[in-house]
């Protein structure tokens, strides 16, 4: 123990500023957590992100990529939402359930419209995360990449050997112990550990390799490094500078339009391919003719039935009378 992996970049979480802070189109928001504005469910990603929500020892909430993917999956299937926007300004978050929450997002892919944005910053664990989705914008000022990993290990013993205070160990098991901040780490176990993160780097790689259709090359190449608006597009690594509220609009445009109905209706049914019929040989349902279907009246047609109609009603009084 006494060391960490993570999947973020260089910015104090402490710093970021809420994503909702950066759109004027607000909806109300739900019992899942996101607002709905015309349509569109808004899931706000801000902070460090941690396996589960929680709360930390300083009383900070810490979101939590289950969170976000539950967050998602209901607005997916919410019949009230035809398209997501996720709003990120994120420095990246934990290793653990970062890339399970990728996986996640990317099997909603087809669904709806489901769009992402770095508002101001999807880094590291907050870049695998907007990379799965079917579109990543960056706002002109935003910041995307640290496609990275960093695992950190402190050493107090001169410390505490400064301070009079031996630490010692009573365990089982010779990995027990590795890593722990009460003395040197071993060449060995550093060895251990940089394979580690070797492999967990390569997941990284291939999962935006996977959902951004990049070369691994090209991932490799950016060497973890951030990069800004413009400068992000042309490496492939978002897909246009935009804002949050210019892809909400244009989320919302995407709505269902409205049908009419009666005549119309009927009339624009007929110009397509109609499913009843009795199916052929082959098994395929045949079209209904449409003069079958809707057959025409003339005029005269239709005032002889008016006459008889009111003859018959007239018949019917006179017989009502002399029953009474």
């Amino acid at each position: 123990l006494g060391t960490s992996v993570d999947l973020q970049g260089g910015m104090d979480p402490a710093q970021a500023l809420p994503a909702e802070l950066f759109s004027t189109r607000r909806g109300a928001r739900g019992d899942m957590g996101y607002s709905v504005t015309d349509g569109v469910a808004v899931i706000q990603a801000s902070g460090a992100l941690v396996h589960r929500s929680r709360m930390d020892g300083a009383s900070s909430y810490l979101l939590g990529y289950n969170e976000l993917a539950m967050q998602l999956e209901d607005a997916m299937s919410n019949p009230d939402v035809h398209a997501v926007l996720q709003v990120m300004d994120t420095p990246g978050g934990e290793v653990s359930g970062a890339f399970e929450y990728g996986d996640r997002i990317l099997a909603q892919r087809g669904r709806k419209p489901m769009w992402a944005i770095a508002d101001s910053m999807a880094a590291s664990a907050g870049y695998l995360g907007g990379s799965a989705f079917e579109q990543l914008a960056v706002s002109p000022t935003g910041y995307v990449g640290s496609i990275g990993v960093v695992m950190r290990h402190l050493d107090l013993s001169r410390r505490l050997a400064n301070d009079g205070i031996s630490v010692t160990h009573i365990f089982a098991g010779d990995h027990k112990i590795d890593g722990n901040p009460y003395e040197p780490l071993p060449k060995d176990v550093q060895a251990a550990f940089q394979e580690e993160i070797d492999s967990l780097y390569g997941m990284f790689v291939d999962a935006v390799v996977r959902n951004r259709r990049m070369t691994a090359q090209a991932v490799r190449d950016t060497q973890a490094a951030m990069f800004r608006g413009q400068a992000a597009v042309q490496l492939g690594l978002a897909d246009r500078v935009s804002t949050t509220d210019q892809l909400i609009a244009e989320l919302a445009a995407m709505r269902n339009r409205s049908f009419p109905t009666g005549r119309a209706a009927r009339t624009q049914a007929n110009q397509g391919a109609p499913m009843s019929g009795t199916p052929e040989a082959g098994g395929q349902p045949t079209a209904t003719p449409a003069a079958a279907a809707a057959p025409t009246f003339t005029q005269s047609d239709l005032d002889a039935a008016r006459a008889e109609g009111h003859a018959a009603g007239a018949a019917a009084e006179r017989q009502r009378i002399a029953d009474v």
